[in-house]
């Protein structure tokens, strides 16, 4: 397997556990313990899962070459995060559309293209 294969498997994967997470019934979810003591922790999740799909996604479809692939991946990756919002509130039982969440969403795949940008130049630096 190559490693572009492996990234791509790996993208894959998290996109269908970050599609589980935010398809999960609002009754489902736990309503309070520890994770209610750390503020906006909701929002930390939101931002850590956007992250890792926008860099997994990122190293999978455009290895060495991220610039504009990159580019398509993170404005693609805030697309799915403002629909998977549309999902919750019209499909999933006891969640709601929440701005806040596709702000985070939105930071979070700006991070992981951030990272990527980061990489791609330190990449081209040690093989140049």
């Amino acid at each position: 397997m190559s490693k572009k294969s492996k990234w791509i498997f790996l993208a894959i994967g998290w996109l269908l556990v970050v599609c589980f997470l935010l398809c999960i019934p609002g009754s489902d979810l736990p309503q309070s313990g520890f994770f209610d003591k750390i503020p906006f922790f909701d929002k930390w999740v939101h931002i850590f899962l956007f992250c890792v799909l926008t860099y997994l996604l990122s190293m999978g479809f455009s290895y060495h070459k991220r610039g504009t692939a990159a580019i398509v991946i993170l404005i693609l990756t805030i697309c799915y995060g403002v629909a998977m919002e549309f999902v919750q509130k019209y499909y999933i039982p006891n969640r709601s559309f929440d701005l806040m969440d596709i702000v985070a969403d939105s930071v979070g795949a700006g991070i992981g293209y951030l990272l990527i940008v980061f990489q791609s130049k330190r990449w081209n630096k040690t093989n140049s």
